[in-house]
């Protein structure tokens, strides 16, 4: 238990470095696309009856705009690496079945990637602070949705409260989808490399890629397939806003993509135990 905590440790540690350098550079892109926003026009536009100007409030929108592309960004760099460390032969002189490397590197990104939001989010409450402390406009307009707010728990508090935990599963859900990537990509790579060391005569580069390729239609078939069910569930976050949607399949769709995981997650420790071998390291 000690060894499988400090190798989750010593993962998170290298992945937290990458997402502190992610998220300088969100920031310093953010400013830079805020720079730009001061100097060709000179502000945004919140809503039709208010219009707010000057640097913080730019900054504040850009860092917005940016936060969903760092994350997809990020999830895209962690998976590299998880990869990385799953063909690794260094990591594989671990004291620790090689089961528990994987569930110890695919945790971490995961956990990473949810560090990474996390920061996100405290960066925009400094920023919400900062632009309410500078533009009156905008402190009025946080002010009435606060209001507003406090007002619908007060008269609809059991539909706040429902919509609340919609938004909740809501969130879980998007969270099961971003493992879900993680945990596809191993199971690419590993099914592929074990099927190639199943028929040794499959040694040619060409067929090796064959094989990814037909086994990347095949995930893409069954995405395509998962997506007819979690499509309304995509437009949520923007019903939610709206007050519209019928949030009634959250929890069906959470669970299904709760099992994907937790079979795939299965079948890629089960591979990478028996089948997978690493590559040497050159």
């Amino acid at each position: 238990m000690t060894t499988f905590g400090k190798t989750f440790v010593e993962f998170f540690k290298q992945k937290s470095r990458v997402t502190h350098q992610v998220i300088l550079i969100q920031i310093i892109v953010s400013f830079i696309f805020a720079l730009f926003m001061v100097f060709s026009h000179g502000g945004v536009f919140i809503n039709k009856d208010v219009q707010m100007f000057g640097l913080p409030i730019d900054f504040y929108t850009s860092f917005l705009a940016t936060s969903f592309i760092t994350a997809f960004i990020y999830l895209l760099i962690t998976c590299a690496k998880n990869e990385n460390v799953n063909r690794s032969q260094t990591w594989r002189l671990i004291p620790l079945a090689d089961g528990n490397i994987y569930l110890c590197n695919t945790l971490s990104s995961f956990l990473s990637l949810i560090y990474l939001n996390l920061l996100q989010a405290i960066f925009v409450g400094i920023l919400t602070g900062w632009v309410s402390a500078t533009n009156q406009d905008f402190r009025k307009s946080i002010n009435s949705s606060i209001n507003d707010i406090m007002q619908a728990v007060t008269e609809h508090s059991d539909f706040v409260t429902a919509h609340l935990t919609e938004a909740l599963e809501l969130i879980i859900l998007m969270l099961l989808v971003g493992l879900a990537i993680y945990i596809s990509v191993s199971f690419l790579n590993f099914s592929s490399r074990s099927l190639v060391d199943f028929l040794p005569s499959i040694s040619s580069k060409f067929l090796v890629n064959l094989i990814r390729i037909i086994l990347i239609i095949a995930i893409c078939w069954l995405v395509n397939r998962i997506m007819g069910i979690l499509n309304p569930i995509l437009r949520m976050p923007f019903d939610f806003v709206t007050g519209s949607g019928d949030y009634g399949r959250i929890s069906t769709v959470l669970l299904i993509v709760l099992a994907y995981d937790l079979v795939i997650g299965a079948i890629n420790m089960f591979l990478i135990s028996h089948s997978f071998e690493a590559e040497p390291n050159k």
